[in-house]
């Protein structure tokens, strides 16, 4: 996250030598048409989520409002982040002055933060939404999502001055380059602000998804098993009081259609298969997310914490090519986040085709009706019980 400078970096290696430049021209062959696909997908897919939930009022649930701002702080992270990153890259030299070397640090640093901790809000709303249900239904509101990322905001521009105060503009060994880093007074105080974000931005929100995620699995688990274990018309709550009421009913009125009671049946034991189906599909996708969130965000947490204390070996051991992959690896998740959080939502799928007028009729008003237990992923299902982004390391 903070402006550790790895391109510049590479500027102190011997840049006359074919073999260095042989390496970098395979790595702008590699990384180019990387980081262009990265950023495409990104930013489409941001859009995409921001204009489909700013277009359709009734998809503005306590939820979907932290998957908009999240759609916002991925969108920033790709425009601030990958392009100047990769340029850096290229041209091994910083070229946007002064003030820009102050700005786009900074805001790389709050996109990174905001896109993190939005993360934590969800897997927190989820946990208090399929667990707690009663205790949460009277704040679970949109005013205080909104009051939530407020907060979220507001830290993310707060704890991140020290990279708007100590970014500065150096000159490299080739004087006609220059380098974007942070310059702080001493080592100590440098890694331990590093070290710190290292703590709030990766290992204290990986933390509290694990454990919020594992309690909404462990109770979508003990729910699983019961119904499972029940008869088909025990599955589902409702499905087995009418069935109790229809056994009564049967033993009064002798005459009553039996071809009626064993359609119900079946329409029952049809719903119970589709609610063990949701729900297992949910625990996957609760897997998925927490692996997606390590794998994209942890190798460089470590690599930029290796750096601090010993720069040379990390290029030593991964090279300049290593070190854009793991960056290239971070930005991942800015277009990752759409589709795992939003397009593999089947009420959202549908929100998008009716605002971009494919359906549009049937198509609002499947999104607006939706039952919960037949999406596949987490935001809908309910109990069936009541940078460091790598900033443009230039």
């Amino acid at each position: 996250m903070p402006t550790y400078n790895f391109s510049s970096m590479v500027t102190h290696v011997n840049n006359t030598s074919a073999a260095v430049k042989k390496a970098a021209d395979f790595e702008t062959e590699l990384i180019v048409p990387l980081y262009a696909i990265i950023f495409i997908l990104s930013v489409v897919g941001n859009l995409l989520v921001l204009v489909t939930l700013m277009q359709n009022r009734r998809m503005r649930t306590v939820t979907n409002v932290f998957l908009l701002n999240l759609a916002i702080a991925d969108l920033l992270l790709g425009v601030f982040c990958m392009p100047f990153t990769l340029v850096g890259q290229i041209l091994r030299n910083f070229i946007f002055g002064y003030t820009m070397c102050k700005i786009i640090p900074y805001f790389q640093a709050v996109s990174v933060f905001v896109t993190v901790w939005t993360l934590v809000a969800i897997s927190m709303e989820r946990y208090f939404a399929i667990c707690r249900p009663l205790q949460s239904r009277q704040w679970q509101t949109r005013f205080h999502a909104y009051k939530v990322i407020g907060y979220v905001w507001l830290a993310a521009f707060l704890l991140n001055l020290p990279i708007l105060v100590m970014s500065k503009l150096k000159s490299t060994r080739d004087k006609d380059r220059h380098k974007c880093r942070e310059e702080w007074p001493d080592s100590i105080s440098e890694r331990g602000f590093n070290i710190s974000l290292d703590l709030v931005l990766l290992i204290f929100p990986l933390s509290v998804m694990v454990v919020a995620y594992a309690l909404i699995v462990s109770k979508l688990w003990k729910g699983l098993k019961r119904e499972i274990q029940h008869s088909n018309q025990r599955k589902n709550p409702d499905c087995f009081r009418e069935e109790l009421s229809l056994r009564s009913l049967q033993k009064s009125v002798s005459k009553m259609n039996q071809v009626q009671i064993r359609h119900h049946a079946t329409i029952c034991s049809a719903y119970a298969e589709r609610s063990i189906d949701a729900k297992r599909k949910v625990i996957r996708m609760l897997f998925v997310l927490v692996v997606e969130f390590f794998l994209c965000w942890a190798p460089l947490h470590v690599l930029n914490t290796w750096y601090l204390f010993s720069p040379e070996a990390v290029y030593k051991s991964m090279g300049s090519t290593g070190v854009a992959l793991v960056q290239l690896l971070a930005y991942c998740s800015s277009c990752c986040n759409p589709i795992t959080y939003c397009f593999m939502n089947k009420k959202f799928r549908q929100a998008f085709v009716a605002v971009f007028g494919c359906c549009k009729g049937s198509a609002v008003t499947l999104a607006a009706r939706g039952s919960s237990a037949n999406d596949s992923v987490i935001f809908e299902v309910r109990p069936t019980t009541t940078a460091k982004s790598g900033n443009a390391q230039l």
